[in-house]
């Protein structure tokens, strides 16, 4: 890559040059001709700094890896328009040279134009008087010194650079909390999609030595202090011109998180803005449906992606370039499956993780005699963040767009729940063993498997031992959320804490229940965007009540079930008031209707609900899910001893989906034979949370 002068990884290095020969080569009409922008993207991650002071901010190098290759991948940006600096690269002097000399000097009125900035911010002494707080927002390079502030890059300065480029599009992406006026943090939990907030955090902001805390235009006459600035109502831009868009991770004042993350029971580090960002574009911000993301499209789903955390990432630009697209390009991830490239018997599908696709998924490529003998079968060897890749033994050319690909979805079983124990505490408050009769207890059961490490759990168990023999358990979901709290004596502690995590098995089977590869959406959200509701008696006029908003891009019928924390499943739709779940494409309907007169029961226990939404384009048969459950206030509900075989049921007699007779590297025949079409069903999966009215926010 042009000016990639970091670390890589070799393979990603070589999957990175492969994907560029071959956009160089067949993407060369689409680029080429008279007058054609000449696009620019200057990204730049620093997590590492020369002075030994200034904190370590793991996760920003990847991060910037990741937008370099969404870049790439999804806005057919060639690798000679993209230059990468990174942390020991990214010294004042680089940085400076890649905005005046190759961004300005290299672009012309109508270019695109992208700066991504990944790093500590920090505030200095304003220079010129025109701060009203007397401080100037600075982004931090490689170099900086955090004493005497050299070698950094001002606001001032960054607004003259971006005056001399009028004419050109101009996206900019900070990720740096303002770049001064809030604090970005590294967490020491560990998440999973969706991620939460956490505590004990580590500033991602250099602190002003104090001889500049303590001066602004007053004249010298503020407190000194030692402790962090309060952030100030600055920020880096301002004001936006009519070119310019902004994204920053959140508002003056909020801190932004890097947050850890298990990816393949593996601890990651990502900035959660940066890791909402991809997201979006992966194609997950397209909420009607159309192949194509807005700004603000992409705005409001990464702040409903982030609505757990403290911080509100905002969008500065005009109205007119709010509804434009992100980059002022149509994203290549969206719309059906494709073949990206090919070479040398290696083929690149145009999805990845961020669209769950995993190792030894499968695809076929269908020839035109339509013959199986002519299927092209295609296992998933590895994937990135937007590609994944197989081998084939066969030589296919193409013309970009690439022939679609069928995705092939079996069920995912999931197997067993991995529990870890974490800390108990003793009557006075200092550690206690994990009591032996709850390992036991849970060591005894087929669907629980106990695991000596946090990070490779899907539960974590913790509690305390009462004066009087009573343990209070508190079940966390992976790392961050409370799922389940409970006091039992120690007697009857472990049968129900084995019920409990039972009930988290259910949950896991339920929200296991997708197809992320379909080519068909369905959007799931709760009215008013709310995501917490309180427990209140039936008949209480302050009762409150969830209602859902669906929307679907292609005529289907839909099914809503529900899995509280006591693992008790209830199918919300249809039911007695909606017999019929058919949606027409591209319209929002509201579950229950406005003028129902009934209401989906918010009751006990306390705890996380998960509702999964499954849309099929055939009739869903519920013969075999119904016939289990129980008719209960007009719904069918399924108690926990009754749920035997449900999920595979909702699998193979809803959707119609069966695994294979043969094993599971059958054959592609087999394949056609026996398993639908992903493009055949969708899902979508949101977790609410009931709490009682005396519960702590």
């Amino acid at each position: 890559m042009a000016g990639d002068t970091g670390k890589r990884d070799p393979e990603m290095s070589l999957v990175k040059t492969r994907c560029a020969l071959w956009l160089g080569i067949l993407l060369a009409m689409a680029w080429a001709g008279p007058g054609r922008a000449e696009d620019r993207a200057l990204v730049i991650g620093i997590e590492r700094y020369a002075d030994p002071r200034i904190p370590t901010l793991p996760g920003c190098e990847d991060d910037a890896h990741e937008v370099a290759l969404l870049l790439e991948q999804g806005f057919e940006m060639k690798q000679n328009q993209i230059r990468l600096l990174l942390s020991h690269n990214a010294t004042l002097e680089n940085i400076l040279a890649g905005l005046e000399d190759w961004v300005v000097g290299g672009t012309h009125p109508g270019d695109r134009v992208i700066l991504y900035y990944s790093g500590h911010g920090s505030q200095a002494a304003d220079d010129n008087g025109d701060e009203a707080d007397g401080m100037d927002e600075i982004l931090c390079p490689y170099d900086c010194n955090a004493s005497t502030q050299a070698n950094v890059l001002r606001d001032d300065r960054l607004h003259e650079i971006l005056t001399e480029l009028r004419g050109r599009n101009v996206t900019i992406i900070f990720d740096a909390c303002h770049c001064g006026t809030a604090y970005k943090s590294i967490g020491d939990r560990i998440y999973s999609d969706p991620v939460y907030p956490t505590e004990n955090v580590i500033a991602k902001f250099i602190p002003p030595p104090q001889q500049v805390r303590s001066r602004g235009n007053d004249g010298g006459r503020r407190t000194q202090t030692r402790a962090l600035p309060t952030p100030s109502a600055g920020s880096m831009i301002d004001e936006v011109n009519r070119n310019e868009v902004v994204f920053s991770a959140c508002q003056d004042g909020q801190r932004a998180e890097i947050g850890a993350f298990v990816e393949n029971r593996a601890v990651v580090r990502r900035s959660v803005f940066t890791r909402a960002f991809l997201k979006g574009l992966s194609g997950q911000a397209d909420r009607d449906f159309d192949g194509q993301v807005l700004n603000s499209e992409l705005i409001g789903f990464i702040n409903a992606d982030l609505r757990e955390f403290t911080q509100t990432p905002q969008l500065k630009c005009t109205n007119l370039y709010a509804n434009q697209l992100v980059f002022g390009r149509t994203l290549t991830l969206s719309g059906p499956a494709r073949l990206f490239y090919t070479q040398d018997h290696e083929v690149a599908i145009n999805r990845g993780a961020y669209h769950g696709v995993k190792k030894d998924d499968r695809f076929l490529l269908k020839t035109n005699t339509q013959s199986p003998a002519d299927v092209v079968d295609i296992q998933v060897e590895r994937v990135d963040s937007f590609l994944s890749f197989g081998r084939i033994d066969k030589d296919i050319r193409f013309v970009p767009p690439g022939p679609e690909v069928q995705p092939m979805v079996r069920p995912r079983p999931f197997h067993k729940l991995h529990v870890f124990f974490a800390a108990f505490t003793s009557p006075s408050g200092g550690a206690l063993e994990t009591p032996p009769s709850l390992r036991e207890a849970v060591a005894a059961n087929p669907e629980l498997q106990i695991e000596p490490d946090q990070a490779a759990c899907d539960r974590m168990v913790a509690g305390t031992l009462a004066q009087d023999g009573t343990l209070h358990l508190f079940i966390y979901g992976r790392f961050g959320r409370l799922q389940s709290q409970f006091s039992e004596p120690q007697a009857t502690a472990p049968a129900e804490l084995v019920k409990r995590l039972k009930a988290q098995v259910l949950l896991e089977r339920l929200a296991a229940i997708q197809n992320p590869v379909s080519p068909f959406r369905v959007d799931l959200r709760v009215k008013g965007g709310r995501n917490r509701f309180l427990i209140h008696p039936k008949g209480d006029p302050r009762r409150e009540k969830i209602e859902l908003l669906v929307k679907t891009d292609r005529d289907c019928h839909l099914v809503l079930l529900t899995v509280d924390s006591q693992g008790q499943v209830t199918l919300l739709l249809p039911n007695r008031w909606q017999p019929s779940s058919r949606l027409s494409a591209g319209r929002e309907y509201q579950v229950p209707p406005p003028d129902a007169d009934f209401v989906f029961p918010i009751k006990l226990p306390p705890g996380h609900d998960v509702i999964t939404a499954v849309a099929t384009l055939k009739p869903f048969d519920l013969r075999g899910v119904t016939a289990k459950g129980l008719q209960k206030d007009g719904f069918i509900q399924f108690e926990p001893g009754n749920q035997d075989n449900l999920i595979e049921d909702i699998y193979t007699r809803g959707i119609g989906i069966e695994a294979p007779s043969g094993p599971a590297d059958a054959p592609a025949e087999l394949w056609l034979n026996e398993v639908p079409s992903a493009a055949d069903w969708a899902t979508a999966t949101l977790t609410v949370e009931t709490v009682l009215p005396n519960a702590r926010p």
